[in-house]
């Protein structure tokens, strides 16, 4: 993990350790989103996406975390597009009701 590279285990977790972590996740976190937005603002867009994320981590530096997360993120949106395929296969749409129409899956009930 990231956060623990930093961290020397004989001198334990203090609070003051703590603190460190949590001050330079915050700036690396708001390093990046602050990129981001910039980007979107730029081109007159209301949301900031995964590969806007990716495309700041780059553009700052950070050029050893930009190969993992393309591939992770592709790897993440073909797996959700088949996850996403498998409910309407059977009949059913991602929130679980019936494909067919609004009857909740009572087609086979009778009355």
């Amino acid at each position: 993990m990231i956060c623990l590279d930093g961290v020397h285990f004989e001198e334990g977790n203090s609070s003051t350790n703590i603190e460190s972590q949590n001050t330079c996740l915050s700036e690396f976190t708001s390093s990046i989103t602050s990129e981001a937005s910039e980007r979107c603002k730029i081109e007159h867009r209301k949301i900031i996406t995964a590969n806007d994320l990716i495309w700041a981590m780059d553009r700052l530096g950070f050029d050893d975390y930009v190969g993992p997360l393309v591939f992770y993120l592709q790897r993440y949106r073909n797996y959700e597009a088949q996850c996403n395929d498998v409910p309407i296969k059977f009949g059913f749409d991602k929130d679980g009701s019936s494909a067919r129409g609004s009857n909740n899956g009572s087609d086979n009930v009778q009355g």
